[in-house]
């Protein structure tokens, strides 16, 4: 009986290490989803303030309305950009510590499973010396009766 419920937990250890390895490369997908969500806003980021500092320049050299509006709507698109960005960045960052969770209950329940399996081993090879220890009782007990039978019979 002992030895079925080794076998079952060996297997349901053995699901959870494909599932962990699966958990594994979904979190390190998204850490590099994260990644690239953070280089964009970064590379946005320097190219407002760029273009912020090239409006400054122009408002300072006395620009035209036109060439004014022109500016005022470009940094609406890019603050509307960096908005968008930002909430992508939150969502990936989100998503990282989904699977980081995920990643790590599924370590936990891998370490539970080595536990048991590491009990059930104990338990088998308790079981083990116990059958040798009880034959090796059994044996000694045929060796004794034989020679109290041999000592009966040739004291007869």
């Amino acid at each position: 009986m002992a030895y079925y419920s080794h076998q079952v937990i060996r297997a349901l250890k053995d699901r959870v290490e494909k599932e962990a390895e699966l958990s594994a490369s979904l979190l390190a997908n998204a850490i590099s989803i994260e990644e690239q969500a953070i280089s964009r806003f970064t590379l946005l980021s320097e190219y407002r303030k760029g273009y912020l500092e090239s409006f400054n320049a122009e408002i300072a050299r006395s620009i035209g309305i036109e060439l004014y509006h022109n500016y005022q709507s470009f940094l609406a698109k890019l603050n509307d950009a960096l908005e968008t960005q930002i909430k992508v960045k939150a969502s990936a960052s989100d998503q990282v510590n989904y699977q980081k969770t995920i990643w790590q209950n599924l370590q936990k329940k891998k370490l539970s499973y080595e536990v048991l399996i590491k009990r059930t081993d104990q338990q088998l090879i308790l079981a083990e010396k116990k059958k040798d220890q009880k034959l090796m009782d059994e044996y000694a007990v045929r060796i004794s009766r034989s020679h109290v039978m041999a000592q009966y019979l040739g004291s007869s």
